[in-house]
């Protein structure tokens, strides 16, 4: 008698590709960089101490070097002296604020390739509008995790 479905042998499992990594909307988000060759540098526009060592402590061990800036006018010269490979701009700093700081990087030849990322607390609400005249590639609202952040920064390289 021949066998029943339930006695036939399952065929042989075949090894499946690895499919590649995406970060879903609702995921947590990768727990580290995966950057090119030497990493990235990346210049964080920022008047807040605490949140510059919550980057900080995000970004050590990552294959990224961080330089920070505690006002807009200080961004705008370490970004032309140092040309970084990604800006994050707070939209609350005083003269120029993230919009204008992304604005005039984007104006000049030597740093309109930068990335820019606008970063915002959740009481002040982004303006697509000035985001997109900026020319900034993305934006990140305080308080973030770190898979967030990480997540922000590798989906621009």
């Amino acid at each position: 008698p021949a066998p029943s479905p339930q006695q036939q042998a399952a065929p042989a499992a075949q090894p499946e590709a690895a499919a590649p990594a995406m970060v879903m909307p609702w995921s947590t988000g990768p727990t580290s960089l995966n950057l090119p060759g030497n990493g990235i540098s990346i210049l964080l526009a920022e008047d807040s101490v605490t949140m510059r060592k919550v980057f900080e402590m995000t970004l050590s061990g990552e294959n990224c070097k961080l330089v920070t800036a505690n006002s807009g006018e200080q961004a705008l010269d370490l970004a032309r002296k140092l040309r970084p490979d990604l800006v994050i701009a707070d939209l609350s700093l005083d003269h120029p604020d993230g919009y204008e700081i992304c604005k005039q990087l984007k104006a000049q030849p030597e740093t309109a390739a930068t990335r820019v990322i606008l970063l915002h607390g959740s009481a002040s609400q982004l303006d697509e509008r000035k985001a997109q005249q900026s020319g900034a590639q993305g934006e990140i609202t305080k308080p973030f995790t770190s898979a967030e952040l990480l997540g922000k920064i590798q989906a621009l390289f």
